[in-house]
């Protein structure tokens, strides 16, 4: 059995509905354990298991976070994938 990944999402759209991943999705061993919500609509029904935070540091200094998910429509994400990679994280972007 693999290790369970644990994420940080970084949300940038002000979308009606995050980006979902189960987030005791275990089975495909990953679990999000940090979330940066740029956006006014409360995530917390889509993802009670995760600490919400108000600084992208809070993910990428993290140590205990292998994956951080950059959801982005454009520009805005690619700075933050710069600074996860420098930090060490690997990085998937939708």
């Amino acid at each position: 059995m693999a290790n369970v990944m644990n994420v940080g999402l970084i949300e940038c759209r002000d979308a009606a509905r995050p980006f979902q991943l189960d987030s005791k999705n275990e089975s495909n061993n990953f679990h999000i354990k940090k979330v940066l919500a740029n956006t006014s609509h409360s995530f917390a029904a889509y993802y009670p298991d995760a600490e919400f935070v108000q600084d992208k540091n809070a993910i990428l200094q993290d140590g205990s976070i292998d994956l951080v998910i950059i959801s982005s429509p454009g520009q805005e994400g690619m700075h933050l994938v710069t600074e996860a990679l420098e930090a060490g994280k690997s990085v998937r972007i939708l």
